[in-house]
């Protein structure tokens, strides 16, 4: 990870998932959020994966496979991956990406969904629902080396998110893991090694967040 063709899976936590210190290799690339007030009442979690990865067992509600499309901004060739891209990456951090120029990015890829590119303090991403966020935090790498807390896999996390009826407000809201899910244990899932925390923060402006669920 981080894939071309990512396959996202977010399930509502049905039982205590238990945390280990410590990202672990060969995991299934996870993110767990557990809500600190406002309207959204019970713990995601959302695991990432691609084509070619088994499902991984999920602790919780069934999970309904979902995907999207990544391309990079700043790659060579690719017109047409990119025209087509859920989620468009820049990765370089100069020339920075501010909000403006990852909104004309949205405007110029009608069908892209998330616009995010690398940063000193952590990947800032554009919503096509008119949210723009950055990430801050100590989840380094999750889950590959492009910084702190990786622009490709940010892009994916709020993607994922969206797509599921849910909003960035209550992102911002809560407590933000990040990790690897340890591989099925006697038919229950292992638990979470954990890479570190990830601060979703509004840029210039408050988010909205969903009914209660």
């Amino acid at each position: 990870m981080h894939e071309e063709f990512v396959i996202t899976r977010l399930c509502r936590l049905g039982r205590v998932l238990g945390l280990a210190r410590g990202p672990r290799p060969g995991g299934t690339p996870a993110v767990l959020v557990i809500p600190r007030g406002g309207r959204l009442h019970a713990p995601r979690l959302v695991l990432f994966g691609g084509p070619d990865a088994p499902a991984p067992h999920v602790p919780g509600s069934p999970a309904p496979a979902d995907a999207h499309t990544v391309a990079h901004l700043d790659g060579l060739g690719g017109a047409a991956r990119r025209e087509s891209a859920d989620v468009l990456v820049g990765r370089a951090p100069r020339p920075p990406f501010g909000a403006a120029r990852l909104r004309r990015v949205l405007e110029r890829h009608p069908g892209c969904g998330v616009a995010v590119a690398a940063g000193r303090d952590g990947p800032t991403a554009a919503l096509r629902g008119g949210e723009t966020v950055r990430a801050h935090g100590t989840a380094a790498p999750w889950p590959c080396a492009e910084g702190p807390v990786g622009a490709g896999p940010f892009g994916s996390l709020l993607f994922a998110w969206t797509a599921a009826g849910l909003t960035v407000g209550d992102l911002a809201g809560a407590v933000v893991i990040a990790g690897t899910l340890g591989a099925r244990d006697l038919g229950r899932s292992g638990a979470l090694h954990v890479s570190g925390r990830i601060a979703v923060v509004p840029v210039g402006g408050a988010l909205r967040r969903r009914a209660a669920s």
